[in-house]
């Protein structure tokens, strides 16, 4: 039918928008590109009017049945994909857009018969013309089984123009013709789609889909077997290669030259090839040469035009010398297809030859040029002169280095006889030079020495009628008129108007030019990108366009590395780059804010040296962040602040950076400026610090009440110092974050720090604590377990939103996703105090979560969180968003003034900043009782399928990464490295991670062949199970801890497994610390990352690692706490020469990030183009 009658109603609408909202992202990104593509077909009820029927295509076309319930939303695709794919995801987006009607209207729409097989069948709506003319030749074509019937006559058909060019078009497979209309007419709807004909509505709705499916993919399987069979024909006739000879083919040198040598297979001795035979081998065809060896010895032998006329090859040829100097490359092809005279390998040596000039008896007699061997013999006459660095000389015995060889394609007799007055000369005497033969002492007297004159202009130059600015530059080389002069032409030097040069008489003297500084200067020159402008006169400009901030940066750095030898002319604007350093000197001040009495206004007060700029051009000096600017009329300026290290020390005390001054004042609290007033500062005058001073005297930053007695438990000094912290912060109407290592007792002292707040009647209404699912159960343990007389309420499924709301309890412990499905409830509460337990679950200040939490009304705020930063600075502006609203300015400024991936300081001032809010303290820092922990990587070698993927993945995503070139490009491409990442680490732990076929296929037999890592597991436990231990076994893929656990059962070892759809954690982990004798604890790494105390086990093993190190630390942190008895070993399984490898050593590499502030930056998040080349490369490429 006509997708115009095509309805819906309301409610399967409703549900069908449902399901699109619950769609993974990647999915349903997918199918919203097929669905914009207008791959899917028109949708229809089938006869009974319960199923919508409809097809998507793709690279074929898949049948997609859909059958909406008022409760439930079966659909099935003829797809290879199991469960929703990306083609269900088109459909039901079409769908959501149908027309809606009442419940109950789907079933009058009746669906339609099929037009051609029915010649009495009616459609629903009356056919256009072109509809009811095409129908008409369908039939016509259907009646007599046409096969095949011209474009146009298709074209014309669907009512559409004809072209001049027709074809004829297969309407179907002569070996599986239609049965009848129907069939007929499907297999013509096809052929008209693969064409590009448009056929008239509503005839291909009459199509039925599975009908056309099915031809299709029988014509399909025809063709392919038509393929197959035309490949095996192939394959049955004869190979032209292997019809041909086997011929072997070296060259053979001797004083005369070389002769090409032929063996034919099955003989022993090389013979001369017969010219005839070398001819008539070269025009068969059938005798096509694949080895490079027998192809560079008949290359040696061709003369200009390609043939080959004879087998013997003078001396000092230039084929010759080339095919000799190809074969070099190689020491095998060279000793099997080149020897010397009687057949034998040529000697080798080590030792150049060298060139000696014996002076004439007579003043004007001849000098005798020799070339010489080690021995002092000349060696004999050369064959060829063989390329590279040095030039080889070959002789029909030997082959030597050599300087130089000025000979060209010569073969001279030693000795040379050089005419006196002809050495004696400018020319001999650049001769010699080449030589490297010392001048006669009589000559040397007469050098006279010139070094080149180099002169290299640099311009700023604008073309006419246009705003863009071009660095030019021209290079010329002068030789005082001895020689023509040059210029730089953008590969090379080049001499211009030689017709018009005349060079000076030498007179007496003999003129020796140094031209060694124009390699240099080439390079130099070369070593900026320019291509060549405009020409005038002898110069020739070449340039660049002026782009970007940083190109004065670009340009000075170019310009220092200038060599010696050369004189560079800059041009005004150009020489401001080198006087353009404008000294700033920098003062602070501060008045009241109107934000409240301990809050200030800051402002950098800034002067210069330079008495030239405007103040609107100081402040764009100002606004360049340390940036050249480029001011009309005075070239280009810079600003230098004159900052001592005391005060750069100060300014990072304050939070502040030189490169982040502006004309905007920043808020800070005078707890945040108390670092100025315990020096002599000169940053800040002494009215201002003798203010800030006050303030903070009268802020009680030394409160120190003692323990709660409603405090059961004993504190250790380091967390009653946490108590009187978090006492500062409520004495001075602070928020604040606690941010302890895991394991240091955040809880307990939270819970000292609730009992204090009741103690003292600070409040009296009741405490609301969120945090994760996993912990609400510890907390209220904590509570009945240091802090008895609390009255607790735990949100569970069958209490959330309806308990602990109206002042009949203590304290309220929810976990995040009810703070955000009840958030309106839990805003009408008046709180006494809000902890945010694990608060970096509202590192993303635009979440949910975190405007909820910011939303709560409170008297007193707490954060707490072990890893505060995971995936970058903004997570802590997150969360004192919530803790301390306004400690850290607004997030644009704070984004702008820290979070930039390039500023090395940014962590420092960030912890001055949050220094009088927060506290952080490590292990090492408090808890000496904690024992020794021991991590060893243990190093696996996988082989077989599971290194086969391997290979195949990591070949497709290096070819990724070939194309990318900049920091945008990558983060185009981001998401499918990523990607990439994920599926070579899925396969480093198990190829059935994959979801592949042929790996399913042995799920319910032995796996542990398909892992290495899986058995080298299992080998790890097999001695520590016979010891009676208990380990940790942490991944962060749940098939794969599925897979371990079958492992585990068929030993017969203990199992426990814990994993996000857990729901009885407390009960599960106390049967774990409780059991007695060996066990082993399957734990999902995020599931169990955070909230359980288990430290019955000694042992940890870390099956794959993860990308943050803070994540992996808490997984190791699980037993590795307060209250362990034994030393914690903990093992981390790598597979070797893989990415799990390189994660590691980034993960050393990066770790100084850990200790900036609050412990690591999540890696994935922050991996740079280099980063990804590096995990991407072989081992041997580190």
């Amino acid at each position: 039918m006509s997708s115009k009658t095509f309805a819906i109603t309301s409610e399967q609408r409703d549900f069908i928008v449902d399901t699109i909202t619950e769609l993974d992202t990647t999915l349903f990104k997918l199918g919203l590109a097929l669905f914009q593509k207008g791959a899917v077909g028109n949708l229809r009820w089938d006869k009974e009017g319960h199923e919508i029927l409809t097809t998507v295509q793709c690279r074929d076309f898949y049948l997609v049945e859909i059958s909406p319930t008022d409760d439930d939303l079966p659909m099935t695709c003829s797809c290879p994909a199991e469960g929703m794919c990306k083609h269900l995801v088109a459909a039901l987006l079409k769908i959501r857009i149908a027309p809606v009607v009442k419940k109950g209207a789907r079933s009058s729409v009746k669906p339609t018969k099929h037009p051609v097989n029915d010649e009495d069948a009616k459609t629903p709506e009356k056919l256009s013309r072109r509809a009811e003319h095409f129908l008409k030749q369908a039939l016509k074509w259907g009646a007599s089984n046409a096969r095949q019937i011209g474009s146009n006559d298709l074209k014309e058909a669907a009512g559409e123009k004809s072209i001049w060019h027709t074809s004829l078009i297969e309407i179907f497979p002569a070996e599986n013709p239609p049965a009848d209309q129907e069939e007929y007419f499907a297999y013509l709807v096809a052929a008209c789609q693969a064409n590009q004909i448009v056929v008239p509505e509503p005839l291909v709705d009459t199509v039925n889909p599975e009908t056309a499916k099915r031809l299709e993919e029988n014509w399909k399987r025809l063709k392919e077997i038509k393929k197959w069979k035309a490949e095996f024909d192939k394959w049955d006739a004869p190979d032209a290669s292997t019809a041909a000879p086997n011929i072997d083919f070296r060259l053979q040198l001797s004083e005369s030259g070389a002769v090409v040598q032929m063996r034919v297979a099955g003989k022993q001795e090389f013979e001369n090839a017969p010219s005839k035979f070398l001819t008539q081998f070269l025009e068969k065809s059938s005798f096509a040469l694949n080895a490079i060896g027998p192809h560079l010895v008949l290359e040696a032998a061709k003369d200009e035009y390609g043939s080959i006329r004879s087998s013997d090859i003078r001396p000092m040829h230039a084929k010759l010398s080339r095919s000799l100097t190809q074969l070099s490359a190689s020491k095998e092809l060279f000793d099997r297809h080149v020897v010397g005279k009687n057949g034998a390998p040529l000697q080798i040596s080590t030792e150049s030859l060298r060139w000696q000039l014996t002076p004439p008896e007579n003043p004007a007699g001849d000098y005798q040029l020799t070339l010489l061997d080690e021995s002092g013999l000349p060696p004999l006459a050369p064959v060829a002169i063989l390329s590279g660095r040095p030039l080889k000389y070959l002789t029909a015995e030997a082959i030597y280095p050599i300087p130089t060889w000025p000979f060209g394609e010569e073969r001279p007799s030693w000795p040379v006889q050089i005419p006196s007055p002809a050495l004696e000369s400018y020319q001999g005497l650049g001769a010699l030079v080449r030589l490297q033969i010392s001048v006669p002492e009589h000559m040397a007297k007469k050098v006279r020495t010139l070094a080149a004159s180099i002169v290299v202009t640099c311009r700023i130059y604008q073309y006419s009628n246009s705003s863009t600015s071009y660095f030019q530059l021209c290079a010329k080389t002068d030789f005082d008129g001895y020689e023509k002069p040059l210029v730089w032409s953008g590969t090379n030097w080049w001499a211009r108007n030689i017709w018009a040069f005349k060079p000076k008489t030498t007179g007496d003297d003999l003129i020796q030019i140094d031209k060694s500084a124009m390699t240099p200067v080439a390079e130099w020159i070369a070593s900026i990108p320019l291509k060549q402008g405009m020409q005038a006169g002898d110069n020739i400009w070449h340039e660049q366009r002026i782009v970007g901030k940083d190109w004065p940066d670009q340009f000075i750095f170019w310009l220092e590395r200038r060599p010696e030898g050369c004189i560079v002319e800059l041009d005004a604007e150009l020489a401001s780059l080198r006087q353009g350093k404008v000294a700033g000197h920098v003062r602070i001040d501060i008045e009241d804010s109107k934000d409240g009495i301990d809050w200030f206004d800051l402002s950098v007060a800034l002067h210069v040296d330079d008495t030239t700029l405007t103040q609107e051009e100081i402040n764009l000096l100002l606004k360049a962040k340390g940036k050249w600017v480029r001011i009309e009329g005075k070239g280009w300026r810079k600003l230098e602040y004159q900052l001592t290290e005391e005060q750069l020390k100060e300014l990072a005390e304050l939070g502040l950076s030189v490169n982040e001054f502006s004309n905007e004042k920043q808020r800070l609290h005078a707890l945040q400026l108390s670092g100025l007033t315990k020096k002599n500062t000169s940053l800040l005058g002494a009215d201002r610090v003798a203010q800030v001073r006050r303030r903070v005297e009268e802020i009680q930053t030394r409160v120190t009440p003692p323990a709660p007695d409603a405090i059961t438990a004993t504190l250790r000094p380091y967390q009653l110092e946490g108590f009187h912290f978090l006492a500062y912060l409520t004495a001075n109407n602070f928020g604040g974050v606690l941010a302890d290592d895991m394991g240091l007792g955040k809880t307990l002292q939270a819970l000292s720090w609730i009992a204090w707040l009741r103690k003292e009647g600070k409040i009296t209404d009741p405490v609301l604590v969120v945090c994760p699912k996993s912990v609400q159960d510890n907390w209220a343990n904590e509570c009945g377990k240091f802090f008895p007389e609390l009255k607790v309420d735990v949100w569970s499924c069958d209490k959330v939103g309806k308990t602990g709301l109206d002042g009949s309890v203590d304290l309220l412990v929810i976990n995040y996703p009810q703070l955000r499905l009840h958030e309106e409830v839990l805003r009408a509460v008046s709180w006494g105090a809000v902890i945010l337990d694990e608060a970096q679950a509202i590192k993303n200040p635009t979440s949910q979560n975190a405007r909820a939490a910011c939303a709560l009304p409170s008297k007193y705020r707490l954060a707490l969180s072990g890893t505060p930063i995971e995936n970058r600075l903004l997570d802590l502006w997150s969360i004192f968003a919530f803790a301390m609203p306004g400690a850290l300015g607004n997030r644009a400024a704070f984004t702008k003034q820290f979070d930039k991936k390039d500023d090395p300081f940014a962590r420092r001032r960030l912890a001055a900043r949050t220094r009088p809010f927060l506290l952080r303290r490590t292990k090492n820092e408090v808890a000496r009782d904690l024992p020794d922990r021991v991590e060893e990587d243990l190093v696996v070698e996988f082989e077989g399928v599971q290194s086969a993927l391997y290979k195949a993945e990591i070949k497709r995503v290096r070819a990724q990464l070939l194309k990318i070139e900049t920091a945008k490009q990558l983060d185009k491409m981001r998401f499918n490295i990523l990607t990439s990442l994920l599926r070579l680490r899925q396969i480093c732990c198990h190829p059935r991670l994959l979801g592949l076929e042929d790996t399913k296929k042995t799920k319910s037999a032995d796996t542990t062949g398909d892992s290495a890592k899986l058995s080298a597991l299992l080998e790890l436990l097999e001695p520590l199970m016979e010891e009676g231990q208990k380990v940790l076994v942490f991944s962060q893929f749940v098939e794969m801890l599925e897979i371990i656990e079958s492992e585990i059962t068929a030993r017969k070892w203990t199992t426990f497994k814990l994993t996000g759809s857990t729901n009885d954690r407390g009960p599960l982990v106390d049967s774990f610390q409780k059991h007695e004798g060996s066990a082993v604890f399957l734990i999902s790494l995020k599931a169990g990352g955070s909230g359980l105390n288990l430290t019955a086990a000694s042992y940890v093993v870390l099956f794959d690692p993860w990308w943050n190190p803070a994540v992996e630390a808490q997984a190791i942190d699980r037993t590795h706490r307060i209250g362990q008895k034994q030393t914690v070993f903990a093992y981390r399984l790598i597979i070797k020469g893989t990415i799990e490898e390189k994660i590691r050593l980034l993960q050393k590499k990066k770790g100084a990030l850990a200790n900036d502030i609050l412990g690591e930056e999540n890696f994935a998040r922050a991996l740079t183009l280099e980063d990804f080349n590096f995990l991407f490369s072989d081992a041997g490429e580190e």
